[in-house]
């Protein structure tokens, strides 16, 4: 399966051909907050009771992008990324201990955080739409693609709090559940800002949702980010 995102690269070759307005080259970042939508649930020791609440994270992206029109108003862009996605679990840990034996317990305060960052490298594809400026400069624009992404590494970080303490210990592994490759699709708004020549700046909202779960496994999980993209644009020719 590893050839075939690149043979559909190539395959669009033939179709960045010469247009009446300049193709372009961005270098961008984004600031994302990320989190799974999943059907799993917590199986724990009878002695040990565990009220879980799951979070997202907030991570950044970076990336560049080739940008070619292929006709009015529309352009085709092609992209490479650097990503990370992910979740965050806080576990309240009670132990058998803590139970009075008439129902209650008594609270120590101890805490389990398990913090996950996905990395990925991604290879967008996307069509997007002019709106037509509202002057000489200023351009709102609407995206919709997909995208193949590689599965790198884990880095998964735990930290227990308790009783004025903290630990925390952290690794970064190479998860064999995880699939190797995803597919995933993308919608953004954006705005682009006509500088001096041929440079410009844009700015866009996106959300992403991958399409296949993130591992094999019993329950299905499902990785989404809504971000901000900012970057800048240069025209080639």
């Amino acid at each position: 399966m590893g050839t075939k995102p690149l043979l559909f690269c190539c395959l669009l070759l033939p179709f960045l051909g010469e247009s009446q307005t300049r193709p372009t080259l961005d270098v961008l970042t984004g600031y994302e907050y990320s989190n799974l939508i999943s059907d799993r649930q917590v199986f724990v020791d009878p002695d040990q009771v565990m009220s879980t609440t799951s979070l997202g994270i907030y991570t950044f992206r970076y990336g560049l992008n080739y940008n070619q029109p292929i006709a009015q108003q529309w352009t085709l862009k092609l992209g490479l990324r650097y990503v990370q996605n992910g979740e965050k679990d806080l576990r309240e840990l009670r132990w058998g201990a803590q139970f009075d034996g008439t129902g209650g317990f008594v609270d120590n305060g101890d805490q389990l955080t398990l913090h996950d960052r996905y990395r990925f490298l991604s290879i967008p594809l996307a069509l997007r739409y002019s709106l037509g400026a509202t002057n000489k400069k200023l351009n709102f624009y609407l995206e919709a693609g997909g995208a193949a992404a590689r599965y790198l590494n884990t880095k998964s970080t735990s930290t227990v709090t308790g009783e004025g303490s903290k630990a925390t210990s952290s690794r970064v592994d190479k998860v064999d559940a995880i699939r190797r490759w995803h597919l995933l699709g993308n919608l953004a708004f954006g705005v682009n800002y006509q500088l001096a020549g041929r440079t410009q700046i844009f700015l866009q909202p996106t959300f992403r949702y991958y399409l296949t779960p993130l591992a094999d496994g019993p329950f299905k999980e499902h990785l989404y980010n809504v971000g901000l993209e900012l970057g800048g644009r240069y025209a080639l020719r």
